[in-house]
Parts: C-alpha cells; structure tokens; sequence
C-alpha cells in the first residue's frame, strides 16, 4: 500500500513539474535567444502577410483597418525586436522579454482582431485559434509567461466577441471552443517547453564530456598541466603566430634539482606532491598569455608569447623565487630548479617544425650547462 502511493506521489509530483515547468537563468537566456532568432526571420515574413491581405479586403470581410493598425503596430515594434536580437548580451533580462512577448502579443493580436471582424458577418473564431495555437508551437514560453501571454489575448477576446457575434445560437460553442484551446495550447507549450529544456540539458551535458575528454587529451592528470605532445603543438602554433607578426617568442625549459634523490629518500608519493606544487607555483608566476606544460617526468615547459629575453627573465626570476615558499610537511625538502631560456625572433621564411625543434634542444643544453654550473639556476646567454 505505502510503496503503491509512493508511486501515484511521484507521479503526481512529475504532472506538477510539468505543468509547472521553469529554468535556470542560463535556460532562460537561451530560450530568448532562441525566441529572439525566430522573432526576427518571422518579422519580414509578418509584415509581407499584412500587406497581402490588403488588395484581398473584399474577400475578407472588410479588414483593412485591423490589418492597418497592425502593419503601424509591427513597424513600430519590429525594430526593439531586431536591437534586443543584436544586443542580447548587453541588456537586461526584463528588457529582452519585453521585446519577445510584445511581438508575440502582436501577432495573436491581428488574430484576434481578423477573427474579432469576421463576427460581424460570419464565424472566424478558428483565425484567433489558430494564432494561439501556432504560438504554442513555434515559441518556448515558460509556464507562467505564456499563461499570462493567453490570459492577455483570451480574456480580450471573449469580452468583446459576443457584441460582434452575428449567431448568437453559437455563441456558447465558441466559449468553449476557446477556452479549450486556450488550455490545450498552454499544455502544448509546456510540453515544447519541457522537451527543449531537456533537449539543452542533454547537449551541455554532451558539451561538457567533450569538453573533458578534450582536457584529457591535452592535460597531464597529475599537475593539470599540457602534456608532452600538448606542449609540442602549442609551440609550433605559437611560432606560426609569431611568424604572421614577426615577433619574439620566448621558451624556458627546466627539471628540478636531485629529483631522484627525492624519491629515493621520501618516496614517489612525496615526490608526486612535489611535482604537484611546483605546477600550481609556476602557473602562479607566468603572464596570462603564457603557456606551461609538464614536459615530461620532472621536466617543465613554459612557452612565453610576445616575450623578449628580458622579460622571459622576469618570468623565470618569479617561478625561481616561488620555489622558496614549497614545503612538504614532515620533510626537510628544499626545492631548486635548472632550466635553459631560448628566444626566437621569427619571420615568414622560418620552418615551423624545425624551429621548434631547435628551441627545445638549444633550451635542453642550456639546462645541462646550468646543472653542470652548480645547479639553482636559469641560463638564458649563448653556450658553446
């Protein structure tokens, strides 16, 4: 008994949150986006279908002054449509919803006001129906909004149409056949609404594995660093930017002092904690265009676009520096660092592949000199 009303519980609970179905702000953003886009291919389209209903006046039951007012009305409005549209970003989200529930109610106005006509001498209760109908289908309206977006052309309508209303016999059928419509397209709508909602969860979600799967592919796990083939592209890439600019490019390649030692004495998990706090170190120090990458073991690789020798000093002075703050608790390691810093001055005739293979091995020498120096520092002069 108690798991079988549990279960009516719980479906009770996913009717109301359909009837009830709302989103987040960035849904919501999305949605006006989206409404938006529509809204601005629908305008042209809108206005060419007014002017077309004009030569047919005769024919329609002599709406000229309804389709009129609503050619002034849509010219009038379109625009604000068209700049929310352009400037979505920048406004706020009052203002966009103003904008795509203004030209909502422009258009199920003109259905009212054709159908509202048309009473005069014959029955076209279905234009007004059809209009609602259609905005149930081709709009994603939350809940509330599009509750209130009918309400605003229902109530209208059925206050007014029984003072047009030519067969009065018909009068009560047409009531119901609004208001069931009125209820039925707001169902509808929260049933469009509710698929894009989950139809935009599905695609971030997707986006977001992407987005992961991609990370693992170019990071190292442990540090969160580029890896070693990451690292290898984004110097090549870097070195065609500077070749488009004819500038510098800076590159600083280094290993930690006695590593080996380290994991010896302490173990590889102290030494994996080293490594690990000297990436989120030297991620601290670099400039913001820079990029660092785990180069392999406890090589690291720093690649400095737009950067001269001076300033890949200044660069490589702060990550030296930073090594003084590393502890590891209940160790006395101290940790220093050798590297080698390389310059290129590129221009359009330099071979890509060849000069980065170039920095890195002139960097790697340059590093060895700084071990055989005494170890604790950078080189970035010419060695023989």
């Amino acid at each position: 008994m108690g798991e079988s009303q549990s279960r009516i519980q719980q479906q009770i609970s996913h009717f109301m949150s359909f009837l009830t179905a709302n989103a987040d702000e960035d849904t919501r953003r999305e949605f006006y986006r989206i409404n938006l886009h529509r809204l601005v291919l629908i305008g042209p389209l809108f206005f060419l279908m007014e002017l077309s209903l004009l030569p047919l006046d005769r024919y329609l039951l002599g709406v000229t002054l309804v389709v009129k007012i609503f050619l002034v009305l849509n010219v009038l409005v379109y625009p604000f449509v068209y700049h929310a549209n352009k400037h979505q970003d920048r406004m706020k989200e009052w203002s966009i919803r103003l904008a795509v529930y203004a030209y909502i109610l422009l258009i199920m106005g003109l259905g009212s006001g054709l159908s509202l006509k048309g009473l005069m001498s014959t029955d076209l209760v279905h234009v007004f129906l059809m209009t609602i109908v259609t905005i149930a289908i081709f709009f994603i309206l939350p809940a509330l909004d599009h509750l209130i977006l009918i309400l605003l052309g229902v109530i209208p309508y059925l206050l007014i149409y029984p003072h047009l209303l030519i067969h009065k016999e018909i009068e009560f059928v047409i009531i119901n056949n609004v208001i069931v419509f009125a209820l039925l397209s707001w169902l509808f709508g929260r049933l469009v609404f509710t698929m894009n909602v989950r139809s935009l969860i599905t695609s971030r979600t997707l986006e977001a594995q992407n987005r992961l799967l991609a990370d693992l592919a170019i990071k190292d796990p442990m540090t969160g660093l580029l890896n070693h083939g990451a690292s290898q592209e984004r110097l090549r890439k870097a070195i065609d930017r500077a070749k488009q600019n004819e500038g510098s490019l800076s590159l600083l390649l280094f290993d930690i002092d006695d590593f080996k030692g380290i994991n010896d004495t302490w173990g590889h998990l102290v030494g994996d904690e080293v490594i690990r706090k000297i990436a989120s170190a030297v991620k601290d120090s670099v400039n913001v265009d820079d990029e660092v990458g785990r180069y392999g073991g406890d090589e690291f690789i720093v690649i400095m676009p737009h950067t001269s020798i001076q300033g890949a000093r200044v660069v490589a002075a702060k990550i030296w520096n930073a090594m003084d703050a590393i502890t590891v608790p209940d160790t006395d390691i101290t940790v220093t660092l050798s590297g080698g810093i390389e310059v290129l001055i590129a221009d359009e005739k330099l071979d890509t592949e060849q000069a980065a293979t170039d920095m890195v091995a002139h960097s790697d020498i340059k590093l060895f000199k700084a071990k055989e120096r005494g170890k604790n520092r950078f080189i970035s002069e010419p060695v023989a």
